[in-house]
């Protein structure tokens, strides 16, 4: 998986988050608020908690810890390590 594929399901992931909030917002609170007012408000707390649950999802599915970068990057040795400091989902389950 590359860096642009990742970034990609987390912009979709919040994409349905807002309409998602949106629609439930206006769903439960349209006759109290407003139908605007109500869509708004679900739209900005939909993704509260959507981005958190996707983050951790990827990562925690090796998604994230899988991303190609070059040799000799800063950034590889420390992806490394926490997918050494991971435990394993397998061993979990068992």
């Amino acid at each position: 998986m590359t860096v642009f594929y990742l970034l990609g399901l987390i912009a979709l992931a919040l994409a349905l988050a807002l309409a998602a909030g949106a629609a439930s917002g206006i769903k439960i609170g349209a006759e109290a608020l407003g139908k605007e007012l109500a869509a708004m408000m679900g739209a900005f707390y939909g993704p509260t908690a959507v981005l958190p649950a996707a983050v951790v999802g990827l990562a925690w599915s090796g998604a994230a810890l899988n991303v190609r970068i070059r040799e000799g990057n800063e950034l590889a040795g420390v992806l490394a390590e926490v997918k050494r400091q991971l435990p394993n989902p397998r061993e979990l389950v068992s």
